[in-house]
Order: structure tokens, then C-alpha cells, then sequence
């Protein structure tokens, strides 16, 4: 097991009540990765499902969730809360070194960029053989760089990358032919959208 996956199976129960949702940020970050009625959504780093209720809002009956992540504890807390939903599948899966059978419409790493050992392979693995054209893979984070290095440096993971300024991410993201088309990098937010 890997220490991010140690880590959150460790912080799986009391993870909900320490975490701050703010419903308004989280809608705001749905706006811009283009969802829709009827949408395919990767949740790559569910966690606890804490996107999950904002997703199904917006992508309806016809849409559907995979929601996937490194920690089985993670879960076990989103499967009481969403596991008997209908479009709503839960896996345990490393998004990284696993391979995804399925074509999304949105791939959305909520809150997980940092974390990932090989960001940048992993992009260019998910938007080439998962994402369908038109559709659009969304880091995202609801709050600031400063606020999340800082939040990750106490978090003693040891593997866990910093947000580095959007224009160093982007000219990283070219040399693996990936270009983002939107993207937010000030105190509220740090977001970057890839459209295929």
C-alpha cells in the first residue's frame, strides 16, 4: 500500500466532519468543465463522494458516475452514502497505474493533482485513452495555491507534489502534447481545463 493510500484509509472515518464543503465554489467548478445532462463522469479521487451529489444534479438520469480512488477506507464512507445509486458506480483503483475500459465526456481530478507520483504521464494517459473528443479532463482545486501547498506540506505525506503557477504547468503539460483551454490560478481557485 502506498502512503497516500495509507494516509486517507487512516483519515477515511473523521474525513466528512474535517473537511469544509463549499457548495458554491463546487458549482462554480462544474460550470467550467462543461457538464451536461446525460454526461459520462470519471471522479478520478472521489474520496468520500464529495462531488458526487453536485454531479448527478447535472448530469441527470442518463448520465453516469465512475467514481474511483486509491483508498478503499475513502470508499467504504462513499458507498453508505451513494453505493445504492442507480448511475453511481464506486471502485477502488489507482488512476495512475490502471487501466479504464471506458470513454468519458468529463474527467475531473477534484482536489488529487498534487498527490499524483507521474502527473503528467497520467494526464496524457487519461485524455488519450479516455477522454471522448469534445470532452474535457478538469484539475481543480477550491481554494489557492499558496492555501493547498501549504495545507499538503502539513499533511506529511512525503510523495505529495506542490501546485507549481499555472504558466509553469502549462509549458510542462506541452512537452506531453497537452494544451489547456481555461484555466484559474488566484486565491479562490486553481483550475486548468483540457478539452480533446
Amino acid at each position: 500500500m502506498n502512503a497516500q493510500a495509507k494516509y486517507f484509509n487512516e483519515k477515511a472515518s473523521v474525513w466528512d466532519s474535517i473537511s469544509i464543503v463549499n457548495p458554491g465554489k463546487i458549482e462554480h467548478i462544474l460550470d467550467v468543465s462543461d457538464l451536461n445532462s446525460g454526461d459520462r463522469v470519471l471522479d478520478v479521487g472521489t474520496g468520500t463522494g464529495v462531488l458526487i451529489p453536485y454531479l448527478l444534479k447535472r448530469i441527470g438520469s442518463k448520465g453516469n458516475i465512475d467514481g474511483v480512488d486509491i483508498s478503499e477506507g475513502m470508499l467504504d464512507e462513499a458507498r453508505k452514502k451513494f453505493g445504492a445509486v442507480k448511475h453511481v458506480t464506486l471502485s477502488q483503483a489507482d488512476a495512475e497505474l490502471d487501466e479504464f475500459n471506458r470513454q468519458y465526456d468529463r474527467i475531473i481530478l477534484y482536489c488529487v493533482y498534487p498527490n499524483l507520483r507521474h502527473p503528467m504521464p497520467t494526464l496524457q494517459k487519461l485524455v488519450r485513452e479516455n477522454l471522448r473528443p469534445g470532452g474535457t479532463l478538469l484539475i481543480a482545486h477550491p481554494y489557492g495555491r499558496e492555501h493547498v501547498n501549504k495545507h499538503n506540506g502539513e499533511s506529511h505525506l512525503g510523495q505529495c507534489d506542490r501546485l507549481f503557477p499555472v504558466a509553469d504547468l502549462l509549458e510542462e503539460m506541452e512537452n506531453y502534447g497537452l494544451q489547456a483551454d481555461y484555466t484559474e490560478d488566484n486565491s479562490a481557485y486553481y483550475i486548468v481545463r483540457i478539452r480533446k
